[in-house]
């Protein structure tokens, strides 16, 4: 489901379309991959910069048929994520957060906040100028 006017890069490769949600003034950008095999909802002003890659579907490692795990991947308004970071299945990406360039997001993130590394830890509250 699309609403509004988002950008979508020609390049951009989403798995399943029918499974994403992009709203308004969102940017998938340059060679970057939605694997959706659950839902992934972006919400409004979201910046997802090039070759990032937002991975909804794994296995479960503790069974030895490793069953498919999938969750649902919701991204908050006016969220950005740096080029070539990894956003894993099933996490919440709240208002406002930075997911630092080549950053491997395995948490929830909280509103303001800026994660970095490998695993991803929070960094600072990002400040917003000239609102």
């Amino acid at each position: 489901h699309i609403s509004g006017h988002p950008f979508i890069a020609p390049t951009a490769r989403i798995y399943a379309p029918w499974l994403l949600t992009v709203g308004d003034r969102s940017c998938i950008a340059t060679r970057s991959e939605i694997y959706n095999l659950g839902p992934v909802i972006i919400k409004e002003r979201v910046t997802i910069a090039q070759y990032a890659y937002i991975c909804n579907g794994s296995h479960d490692l503790s069974d030895n048929k490793l069953p498919l795990v999938v969750g649902d991947v919701v991204i908050d308004n006016d969220v950005f994520i740096g080029a070539r970071a990894i956003i894993l299945p099933g996490l919440h990406l709240c208002r406002y957060s930075v997911v630092g360039a080549g950053a491997v997001l395995t948490q929830n993130t909280t509103d303001f906040g800026i994660y970095a590394g490998n695993p991803a830890r929070f960094i600072k509250e990002r400040k917003i100028y000239g609102e």
